[in-house]
């Protein structure tokens, strides 16, 4: 409003014949000139508020290259060369800013420098319309510990409350949830109490309603989407950072297919997975069904695809149909896991074209470690893989795992070694490879326990192994965790399979207004291309548009709550000490222009100095005369 004020004011100064173009940070949307000022003025009181901006730099540059571009026309109209251009105009470029640092881009500080002394005919005025002290509470970095929650388990985030310009404030945070019925209902609330520019991180959790009237209801892929928010009890001015929006999965556990052959580590990783006890009350974090190749061959792919991981443990013969179903299936957003411990697998079934088209590495032979060697997790640590560990402290006695035996093995071009043997030569222990939206995974040594007749090593002997497996399902799966969390402007992008891919589907905004949705069926993809409002978002398929078919919540990036203003050093370093003019009202505003179109008076100046030159002179001379008089005596 400000803004606005300022602007329209200095509009009305403006000599006629003047041509005004408005232009906002909002997109890159080409700059032009309006018919009059009038239309101009128009086009700026529509200007309404939007979350999502581009770096300021951008847009002066495209107001410069826009005046340039104006003028060489101006030029080709007159037959002359830009050197020799005859431009009427006083050309200009007004910037109505808070002057926040966040909105610039500080690390290109050399590009619109140049651009500003290169274009010397181009004026640019900064209007500074912030508040001077600005007082405000604001939610953000709001942290799920996950998105996707089993159906047991209570659902559990975190968000920071920050107080600017005010201390000693008492606030409620509040978070809601949608019920069945579509009504905002208060989960929990806790107070905190703030103090300027303290950030405090506040918990908070809640136990969702039941998702079906009886769990004997839940079909084998129940799913239960839920949208909440976290608000302050009590808002300010700035309004759109009093409120955070979230969209959770509750779902029950995920399914994982074991394919074992005649070695004991298919039982083994269902025991991890599953434990016995666990499973007996339906409490077991995973669902897991240990079968021979003989029933996965047997699935049909929609049976197939309703695990999250299949997991391959030793497998000695396989056949080659195994290979091509799998390679559908990781490329659908599956996760396999394939273990290879064992000396009487058949190497050359795991080298063909089919099994190359789905496997990470290729099996050349078996080696023996003398002496025993371990894994080397810590140099990869920051690979999405071990990266949840950081939680932990550590990996625990992972490291300290004897490794007696493993396969050598060449990696597929598209894979990538995450760990290696600490070997004195680098001995892929896990790799892994990108296929469509799935992963396929394998580790080169054995999960048996160790016997005379196949001691491989003791990893699943090691207390910290059942980390590793959770992590290893969670990482694999990955293509089918879909993220519900995103930042104004940025893109949506939902994966379908099935029948869905032949659906219609539209997208349900958060004022409740409906659009079509545009679909890549060829790839089965759903694309919302920047989304703007923020809240909550649903997509419905128009057959059955009662029920959401997907859920997403849309926040403002945090950074827009950051009022510090960025210095006049900073400034001078991206535009260039005294090619900008920094105003924060109308008549300064006017002076700086004036300044700039007709530059400085110096009539009173010069009238000045002649003052001065007189009156030293007159000072001096009395001085001089003084001496060279002779008095007079009369007689």
């Amino acid at each position: 409003d400000v803004a606005r004020d300022i602007a329209s004011r200095h509009l009305d100064q403006m000599p006629s014949g003047s041509r005004v173009a408005i232009a906002t940070n909002q997109d890159q949307a080409p700059i032009l000139f309006n018919i009059d000022k009038t239309t101009a003025r128009e086009r700026m009181f529509a200007l309404e508020l939007t979350p999502s901006t581009v770096k300021l730099n951008s847009r002066i540059w495209d107001a410069l290259s826009f005046q340039e571009q104006d003028r060489e026309r101006i030029g080709t109209e007159q037959n002359e060369t830009s050197g020799d251009i005859v431009d009427r105009y006083i050309r200009e470029v007004y910037l109505f800013t808070d002057l926040s640092r966040n909105a610039w881009d500080l690390a290109e500080q050399q590009y619109l420098k140049k651009e500003l002394e290169r274009l010397e005919f181009v004026q640019l005025y900064l209007i500074d319309v912030s508040k001077e002290e600005p007082k405000n509470v604001t939610l953000s970095n709001i942290r799920l510990n996950r998105e996707e929650f089993l159906e047991n388990q209570p659902i559990t985030m975190s968000v920071n409350v920050e107080a600017t310009g005010q201390s000693e404030l008492k606030r409620q945070i509040e978070l809601y949830t949608e019920n069945r019925a579509g009504d905002m209902i208060r989960r929990t609330v806790q107070e905190v109490e703030l103090n300027a520019d303290t950030p405090q991180a506040v918990e908070l959790s809640f136990l969702p309603e039941e998702g079906a009237s009886n769990p004997a209801d839940k079909s084998s892929n129940w799913t239960q989407s839920i949208q909440g928010e976290i608000r302050l009890s009590s808002t300010d001015a700035m309004t759109f950072d009093n409120r955070r929006y979230f969209t959770v999965h509750r779902r029950l556990p995920p399914k994982v297919l074991i394919v074992h052959d005649v070695s004991q580590g298919g039982q083994i990783l269902q025991d991890v997975l599953a434990p016995p006890s666990w499973r007996r009350n339906n409490k077991a974090p995973f669902r897991c069904d240990l079968v021979r190749q003989e029933a996965l061959l047997d699935m049909d792919m929609d049976q197939l695809q309703a695990y999250d991981n299949v997991c391959l443990i030793s497998i000695e013969h396989p056949r080659e149909i195994l290979w091509s179903k799998l390679e559908r299936y990781v490329s659908n957003g599956g996760g396999l896991f394939v273990v290879v411990g064992n000396t009487r697998i058949d190497s050359v079934a795991y080298t063909t074209e089919a099994a190359m088209s789905v496997l990470p590495a290729n099996l050349k032979g078996f080696i023996k470690f003398s002496p025993p060697e371990s894994i080397d997790f810590e140099s990869s640590k920051n690979h999405p893989l071990l990266k949840p560990f950081d939680i932990f402290g550590g990996f625990g006695d992972l490291p300290d795992a004897r490794i007696n035996w493993c396969w050598s093995v060449t990696p597929h071009p598209a894979a990538n070694v995450i760990s290696n043997y600490t070997f004195n030569q680098p001995r892929p222990a896990i790799v892994d490879r990108v296929l469509g939206r799935g992963h396929s995974l394998m580790l080169t040594t054995s999960i048996d326990f160790p016997t005379l007749e196949n001691n491989w090593g003791n990893l699943s002997q090691t207390s910290w192994f059942l980390v590793l497996a959770e992590k290893i399902m969670q990482y694999t799966a990955g293509g089918n965790l879909l993220s519900r969390n995103y930042l104004a402007g940025e893109a949506v992008v939902v994966s379908l399979s099935g029948d869905d891919k032949a659906g219609n589907f539209l997208l349900r905004l958060p004022n409740l207004k409906q659009l079509p949705l545009e679909q890549d069926r060829e790839n089965g993809l759903l694309m919302v291309q920047n989304s703007e409002a923020i809240g909550q978002y649903q997509i419905l398929k128009k057959k059955t548009s009662t029920d959401p078919f997907f859920q997403y919540s849309l926040n403002v990036d945090d950074a827009e709550s950051d009022l510090k203003p960025i210095s006049l050093e900073e400034l001078d370093n991206l535009l260039g000490a005294g090619r900008y003019q920094v105003s924060r009202s109308t008549d300064e505003l006017t002076r700086q222009v004036g300044l700039g179109r007709i530059g400085q008076e110096m009539f009173p100046i010069v009238l000045s100095l002649l003052f001065a030159f007189f009156w030293g002179e007159h000072f001096i001379a009395n001085r001089f005369y003084d001496h060279e008089q002779t008095p007079i005596i009369s007689q």
